[in-house]
């Protein structure tokens, strides 16, 4: 991330970089997810919850690294974990690819946080 910081700098640009959210990270599943969750879990031979306890558990360092690195390094960076967490249809196909309508919802606010970025820099 701090190479390509410095290359957005020399371009007199800003770097973002955006966590996306993924099944596992996801509060509140539909019947659908919790089959895909449960599949996922006979592959892997861990429970649900050993799965979404690990992916907490890693998120949490990430975003722990990335506050620390993106202060030190000037580039921004928004957590996408919960953009999902109160649709009531299902969201992901699989663990991380999501239907079209979910992938518009993480299109809008990711631009949303670019248009806003620009504005301040006008």
């Amino acid at each position: 991330m701090e190479v390509a910081a410095g290359v957005a700098r020399a371009f007199n640009s800003d770097f973002v970089l955006f966590i996306q959210p993924t099944l596992l990270s996801k509060a509140k599943l539909t019947q659908d997810e919790i089959a895909r969750l449960n599949a996922l879990s006979r592959v892997t031979v861990q429970s649900v919850s050993s799965l979404r306890s690990h992916d907490l558990f890693l998120r949490s360092a990430i975003n722990e690294k990335l506050s620390k690195s993106s202060q030190r390094d000037s580039f921004g960076y928004v957590d996408l974990t919960g953009i999902h967490d109160n649709a009531l249809e299902s969201v992901f196909v699989d663990v991380v690819h999501t239907h079209q309508a979910a992938n518009a919802v993480v299109a809008r606010h990711i631009f949303e946080v670019l248009r806003k970025r620009m504005e301040l820099r006008l």
